[in-house]
């Protein structure tokens, strides 16, 4: 509901909302239903600015996410905490989106690399 009421000012929202929406998304540590609610949030959103699908939207949007990662990882460092099991879902996201727009941009072995 966010997301349709922001329509395409959503993109101003998105260095806050986008990295605690894939966490959400990951399939990892994360229950199901707030799993496909987040998936069909990021979906949305990915329509509003006009991507294809959610992985061409965090291939966009690498340099906020890279971003945010950086800084979480560098916290739970720094305190020597654990980071939340979620952020591997994340981490992988963004490189396999990364992996795929560099894959379609130049195409340059993407099957080969889905295979990994």
């Amino acid at each position: 509901q966010f997301a349709r009421v922001l329509d395409k000012d959503v993109k101003h929202h998105l260095p806050i909302i986008l990295l605690p929406l894939l966490e959400r998304a990951s399939g990892i540590g994360n229950h199901s239903y707030v799993q496909n609610f987040a998936v069909a949030s990021l979906g949305m959103i990915s329509k509003l600015v006009a991507c294809n699908d959610m992985y061409t939207f965090v291939a966009a949007n690498f340099d906020y996410l890279l971003d945010a990662i950086s800084i979480r990882v560098r916290k739970h460092s720094k305190e020597r905490s654990v980071m939340p099991r979620s952020m591997m879902g994340v981490i992988d996201t963004v490189l396999r989106s990364a992996i795929r727009r560099e894959g379609i941009t130049t195409g340059a072995m993407t099957s080969h690399l889905s295979m990994v």
